[in-house]
């Protein structure tokens, strides 16, 4: 590695990451930013033009040297962290580029994010689905579902809680990136399901072209969603998962009603376009006079901007 690294990158590098000097204002941490997305993007061209062991040393090297600098920064650590994120897919890209072990890239990512103190790892597994490979999925399901059977269930649960609740969605997240409808909802059902599972059940059976049962469960989750709530879960998803669904179906005059209630609950100017989008053309006059006299009811901020919109 030392012999082919080019004379820019340790100089770049540590110009970049200023070693010892604590930044914390936003403006720095930007800045810095911005010097280490030079230094990814020279990578990035490395591993574009076919030279991907060398590029996986240099994110490697890279991926340390962000992670050290961790302690010395002040504000703005949730841009540092997305930054990082985008740097292991990166490091993962190349490794299987390079035809590089997915058993140790997964073992890997396992060890580093037991140490995390800086939440790198927190939402890092929902970039790495459009990044692995099918080998890839298999290392990272194995690696994980290995790392809940090492959690007891009971044993120590207050201490491990959240822990475990994180590899849980870590594991969902997984499953469903690899399209593994069975395998996914056998999961959910024995950890519970929540109303965005419902939503990506859906995605997986929507991708694979199989709209009416995608549907169904769509159906389910925002019956789920009306009887308990989806806690922290918005069911927006969902409810535009079923238009489109609707949509793909034939069903328009369902999509329609689905819009006017929407409209009706919140007079706005997006959702009046999408009212307008969704109705006949030869309806759209009634449809639009309809619309008029309930936002003339409505609150101010809503009719203020459908009125402002459409200049009336």
């Amino acid at each position: 590695m030392g012999e082919t690294r080019p004379e820019w990158f340790d100089e770049a590098i540590r110009k970049a990451l200023q070693p010892g000097r604590f930044l914390g204002s936003t403006k720095e941490i930007f800045r810095l930013i911005r010097r280490l997305e030079g230094i990814q993007g020279k990578i990035r061209g490395m591993l574009k033009r076919g030279r991907a062991g060398e590029a996986l040393g240099f994110f490697w090297i890279l991926l340390q040297k962000v992670l050290e600098k961790a302690p010395e920064l002040g504000g703005s650590g949730g841009a540092y962290a997305h930054f990082f994120e985008g740097l292991f897919c990166d490091w993962v890209r190349a490794r299987q580029a390079a035809g590089a072990d997915p058993r140790e890239t997964a073992r890997v990512y396992l060890a580093w994010a037991e140490k995390d103190n800086w939440g790198f790892f927190l939402d890092l597994h929902k970039n790495l689905v459009s990044v692995l490979d099918p080998p890839g999925f298999q290392a990272f399901l194995w690696a994980v579902r290995g790392k809940l059977a090492s959690m007891a269930h009971g044993k120590g649960r207050e201490g491990l809680g959240y822990d475990r609740a994180h590899w849980v969605e870590v594991l969902k997240c997984l499953l469903a990136g690899a399209g593994d409808a069975g395998a996914f909802l056998a999961f959910c059902r024995r950890e519970g399901m929540n109303a965005g599972d419902f939503d990506a059940l859906a995605g997986i059976l929507e991708k694979q072209g199989e709209r009416v049962e995608a549907l169904a469960w769509v159906e389910e989750g925002l019956d789920h969603f009306a009887r308990q709530g989806g806690g922290f879960w918005d069911c927006s998803r969902l409810e535009e998962r079923k238009k489109r669904l609707l949509h793909l179906l034939g069903r328009k005059r369902e999509v329609l009603a689905l819009e006017w209630k929407t409209f009706q609950k919140s007079p706005c100017l997006s959702n009046f376009q999408d009212l307008m989008e969704a109705a006949p053309e030869e309806e759209r006059p009634r449809w639009r006079e309809r619309a008029l006299a309930v936002a003339e009811k409505g609150g101010l901020g809503g009719a203020l901007d459908l009125f402002l919109g459409l200049r009336e």
